[in-house]
This record gives structure tokens, C-alpha cells and sequence, in this order.
């Protein structure tokens, strides 16, 4: 029986656009503006931007998963923050298969998910062990379309 295996496929930053801060200020606060003056408003765009600046969508490559998997598991150590989230991907052509904890059947997928306040020196914690985040890179507008960024409220 094959044995599962993780393999990280990239590690991209949230793109801290206009919407993306506007998308979080209303879920944080509400979509009334007329509660903050100018300053206001400037001071929490950039707890945004701080908070977020550390946000990464992880890309991971899955294969013959068991009943070990779980996603509890995926997260960093010496952190409490928990996937946030995901997305599971068919393979071979990209397509969403579920958003849900549970893993779709077959035991092989991608699975996209955020994580806040990611430290690149520290591995990312998995079911199967852990695994190294090298670095960020920029979002490709193809992972941008199939997961945007869902703010926490």
C-alpha cells in the first residue's frame, strides 16, 4: 500500500488590495463608514494591512491520504492559528471538489487554504509530518480566481 505523501507546491501572499482591506473592515466593522472619521479609517486600513501582511495561501499536493488525515493538524508550531479556508482540488485539471474539513474521496488532491501570521522559519505542520515553507511568492491570478480571500471576522 503506498504510503501518503505532502509536497508544497507554494506558499503566495495575500494580495493586500483595496477590496481585500475594504472586504475585511466590513466584516470587522460593518459596511457603515459614517462611524469613522478620515484618520479613523487610515488607522485601521493599516491594522489591516499588519495584520494581514503575514496571511499566506499554502498549496499543497496530497496523495494517498488515510484515516490519519485531518485538518487540525495543518498549522504551525508554537502558533494557534488553524487553516482557514480550504479548498480541496481535483489534481489533474484544478477543479474545486469541496470546502469542507473533510477530504474529498480518493485519498490524492491539492488543498488550498489560508493560514495568518505564517512564519517562514518554522515548517508548516501536517498529518503526515512536517513540512518546510522556503518562502512566499506573489499570487498567481489563477489561485487569486479559485481562492479568494474570505475575511475572518
Amino acid at each position: 500500500m503506498p504510503q501518503p505523501s505532502v509536497q508544497l507546491l507554494g506558499a503566495y501572499q495575500l494580495p493586500l488590495t483595496q477590496e481585500v482591506i475594504e472586504d475585511v473592515m466590513a466584516t470587522w466593522y460593518g459596511r457603515d463608514r459614517s462611524v469613522f472619521s478620515d484618520e479613523d479609517q487610515k488607522e485601521v486600513q493599516q491594522r489591516i494591512r499588519e495584520e494581514l501582511g503575514s496571511t499566506v495561501l499554502l498549496d499543497l499536493e496530497l496523495r494517498d491520504t488515510d484515516d490519519r488525515f485531518s485538518m487540525e493538524h495543518f498549522g504551525q508550531p508554537d502558533s494557534d492559528q488553524a487553516a482557514w479556508d480550504e479548498r480541496y482540488l481535483d489534481l489533474t485539471d484544478g477543479t474545486i471538489l469541496g470546502r469542507s474539513l473533510d477530504p474529498p474521496p480518493g485519498g490524492s488532491f491539492r488543498l488550498l487554504f489560508y493560514l495568518h501570521f505564517v512564519d517562514t522559519t518554522k515548517p508548516l505542520n501536517t498529518s503526515y509530518g512536517p513540512v518546510a515553507i522556503p518562502g512566499v511568492s506573489a499570487m498567481p491570478p489563477e489561485l487569486w480566481r479559485t481562492a479568494p480571500y474570505q475575511a475572518v471576522d
